[in-house]
């Protein structure tokens, strides 16, 4: 239940209706990709806090859903800089990104451009806060899609 708890949690604070989604195509499977970018997050010294398998979830209320799963992550040294200009890109943490496979089964990870997140709370692109975000999605992603 206390899994259910936070989940509910992130999924409502991670609904800003500016975002914008930048989507990378990946090499590897759902759970390939999901384990890649837990290790990679991991690896650079962050945390993932949750991972959410929608696909289990729907098995095990009798539905078929494709391979999806959320992973939320983050950590001071992504997050804080960014909090530090606006108190209120609190409610877009943790970064998430989503992991899934689409009906062509092409596996696909996106998430919510931090620039546009930034932008909705009045944070400059060049923010290093926005900055160290965008850089955190490139280097996780880029270490699990290929």
């Amino acid at each position: 239940m206390k899994h259910l708890t936070l989940a509910a949690v992130f999924v409502c604070a991670a609904l800003p209706g500016w975002a914008e989604t930048v989507a990378v195509a990946s090499n590897h499977s759902v759970a390939d990709t999901t384990q890649a970018f837990e290790t990679a997050v991991k690896e650079a010294g962050a945390r993932v806090f949750l991972t959410v398998d929608f696909e289990a979830g729907s098995k095990r209320m009798g539905k078929s859903l494709r391979p999806t799963r959320i992973v939320y992550f983050g950590g001071p040294m992504i997050g804080a800089a960014a909090l530090q200009q606006s108190q209120e890109m609190a409610r877009t943490l943790p970064l998430s990104v989503l992991v899934h496979r689409d009906s062509d089964g092409q596996v696909w990870v996106s998430y919510d451009d931090p620039v546009a997140l930034g932008a909705g709370y009045g944070v400059a692109a060049d923010d290093p806060g926005i900055m160290g975000m965008t850089q955190a999605y490139d280097r996780f992603i880029a270490a699990s899609v290929n």
